[in-house]
């Protein structure tokens, strides 16, 4: 019984945030992109990157953006499949949240059902 309850929690905690499958991104980008699509779309059990697009920008000599453009198959708890498009941007700038060089910032997100 203890092993069938343990099993159980593993599950459910697992299944509580969703990894996007198939990503090339960074963990910092990936987390960005995860909490903008739960603020959006709620929480989905399941991510797979279906496309994904990098866009350079020079924005001054020597300042270089980059936006990205990512589409997302995603699963709600209810089992409800989404279409989901993010577009996230990364600034070459001093992010002072992290202390780092490097700050991401989600320009939207847009959530379709696939099946009505």
């Amino acid at each position: 019984m203890k092993t069938l309850i343990l099993i159980a929690t593993a599950l459910t905690s697992s299944l509580s945030s969703a990894a996007i499958m198939h990503s090339d991104y960074n963990e910092k980008l990936n987390s960005n992109i995860e909490k903008a699509i739960e603020a959006e779309c709620g929480k989905m059990n399941w991510l797979e990157v279906v496309s994904a697009k990098k866009q350079r920008v020079q924005v001054d000599q020597g300042i270089v953006d980059y936006k990205y453009t990512t589409e997302l198959k995603a699963t709600s708890p209810e089992y409800k499949r989404y279409s989901v498009t993010v577009t996230t941007w990364y600034y070459d700038s001093y992010d002072h949240s992290t202390q780092d060089w490097g700050s991401y910032h989600t320009e939207s997100v847009e959530c379709a059902p696939l099946y009505k």
